[in-house]
Formats: C-alpha cells, structure tokens, sequence
C-alpha cells in the first residue's frame, strides 16, 4: 500500500505547493479547531451512510490509508495549520459564507485527503472523494473543508454530497462559481472543471441577477460533467431549440489569463 502511495504522490505534492489545476487530481484539506480526529468514527461514518467498507490495517493514529474499488485514499493528520496562508488566502472567494476567513485564520490542524488511481474513471474518483470528505465533516473539530480553490462551510459540503445518495453528481462540491461584478455588468466563472479534464467555463457581461447568473453557469457545467462532452470554440449551446448562446475559447478574465478558458454568451442568439 504504500508502494501506491509513493507511485501516486506527486499528486498530494501539487496539492500542497497549490497547484491544484491538474486533471485527475483529487487532493484537499479539512479544517480542524483542534489537532484531534477520531478514525473509528470516521470508518464508521462511511459504512453507515456511504456504504463503505473500510478495512482498517494502519495502526498509526495519524493516517489511514486504505483502497476501494482499486482507488486508493490516503488520510494524514497535519498539526498544524495549512501553511503559506494557503486556507485563509482561498476562504476569501467564498461569499456565500461570512465566517470563512475567520474560520481559515483560526483553523490549528488539518487533515489532508487524497484519492490516487490513475485507471479509474474520473466521475468515480470524485465521488469517492467527497464522500470521504463529507463524512470528515462530521468529525467533532471539522470547521472547514478547502478544495475546490474556496473554504467550504462543513454542513454546506455535507449537504450538497448527500445529492449523491439519489444518484445525482455533487456538483456544488467539485465545482465552485465565482461571480463579480464591473462595468459591463456580472461575470462567473467556474473553478473545478479541469480536475475532470474540462475547460474552465466563463460568463461575462450579463444583464441579470446573480442568482440567475450561477443557475445558468451552473447548468452548463452539470451538463458537460454528467453527459462528458467536450465544447469547442465556435459552436454553440442551449437548453432548448430557441435558446443557443455562443462559445468562444481564449485567455482567462476572472481566471488567470495564461490559462484558456470557454466564453459562453449570456445573451441568447434568438434575442
């Protein structure tokens, strides 16, 4: 087991210098008050709402590393804060939740949590990943949960995952959208979607109300993640014959500008 941890760690290594744009890469961070988790409750966590058997032969305290469906999860206890400011700093692009930066500041352990295979299927991968973060959320000193370039509130992220136990993708778990305002009116952008091999997806200059504005960036991306298509630069997208709006692909504008991303149209062609 820990030949396939050292085979797979140049992936938890990314994850810790915050290079986190990498396919495949499902690698985050819970948030502890206190540098205290209690594995017996979290194995049991998974087998009572996940299903999940956990075989457990790590008989450190620290970690536990164990394989499901060939995928192996390797869970390490940090104590200490996440270092770099790294939490803090991504807790600020959570505007849904008030207290995330005081809870990143405060934050004085942590679990870090990987899922490394290279074979298995990427939808499977991220699912597999969110349970086990969503059952850490119920761990006594959980405050937050850091993947996905944002500091989740704990019972946001369990919320959101338990989509899956109707068989629905967490998609509010893998994908965060960010939106921002300026002259030419509101913009979003996703964070998340390269993980599963996607381009990022961005929406600017449009005339309507944010919430508007998530549900329709939102939709796109569950769209492409549950049917895996790929967009192309020049075509176009919608949910109905009268309803298409163009895709573009250039540089980033809330994102990074070295990195590509896909420019849907708010306006529809039909307007």
């Amino acid at each position: 087991m820990k030949e396939l941890i050292e085979q797979n760690s140049s992936a938890v290594e990314d994850m810790n210098k915050g290079k986190s744009k990498h396919t495949g890469v499902f690698a985050g961070f819970v948030l502890l008050s206190k540098g205290v988790w209690d594995k017996q409750q979290f194995i049991q966590d998974m087998e009572e709402k996940w299903k999940v058997s956990i075989e457990n032969n790590d008989k450190a305290e620290d970690t536990l590393v164990f394989k499901i469906d060939d995928m192996v999860v390797a869970i390490s206890m940090m104590n200490f804060p996440i270092p770099n400011d790294e939490a803090l700093i991504n807790a600020e692009n959570n505007y849904m939740w008030k207290d995330a930066v005081k809870v990143a500041k405060e934050h004085k352990a942590h679990l870090m949590v990987a899922v490394l295979d290279k074979k298995k299927e990427l939808i499977d991968r991220g699912m597999l990943y969110t349970k086990i973060l969503a059952a850490c959320c119920q761990q006594k000193y959980t405050t937050g949960i850091y993947t996905s370039g944002v500091v989740f509130e704990p019972s946001f992220y369990e919320d959101f995952a338990d989509v899956m136990l109707d068989g629905d993708l967490p998609i509010f778990n893998w994908i965060w959208f960010g939106l921002w305002q300026d002259n030419n009116g509101l913009n979003a952008y996703t964070y998340g979607m390269d993980v599963f091999g996607k381009d990022e997806l961005e929406v600017l200059g449009a005339n309507t109300s944010l919430s508007k504005l998530r549900d329709f960036i939102s939709d796109i991306a569950s769209y492409v993640l549950k049917s895996n298509v790929e967009l192309q630069d020049g075509e176009t997208i919608g949910f109905s014959a009268e309803d298409k709006h163009n895709i573009s692909r250039s540089p980033g504008v809330g994102l990074p500008n070295d990195q590509m991303t896909l420019k849907i149209s708010w306006e529809s062609l039909n307007e």
